[in-house]
């Protein structure tokens, strides 16, 4: 009686997907530290402004200073939905 050899069957598919997977995960990474040092970029610009220019946008120099403590990675829900 002759004995059954098992075939081999490369799954190249899964491979693929997780590696996708990750570049996907990754670029969004990236996509998201982009994000987050604009808004620390915006915040710095936001500080440097005068009295009268706060005053023009409707902020005060306390709004301006609670923004400008917030950590880097605390984005704003609206900008972070892009």
């Amino acid at each position: 009686m002759r004995a059954s050899v098992p075939t081999i069957v490369p799954t190249t598919a899964p491979a693929r997907s997780s590696w996708f997977s990750l570049g996907r995960g990754l670029l969004t990474l990236i996509e998201r530290m982009e994000l987050a040092l604009q808004v620390a970029r915006e915040r710095r610009a936001l500080r440097s402004l005068d009295d009268r220019a706060l005053k023009d946008l409707g902020l005060t120099r306390s709004d301006v200073y609670r923004e400008s403590e917030r950590p880097v990675w605390d984005v704003p829900p609206r900008r972070s939905d892009r």
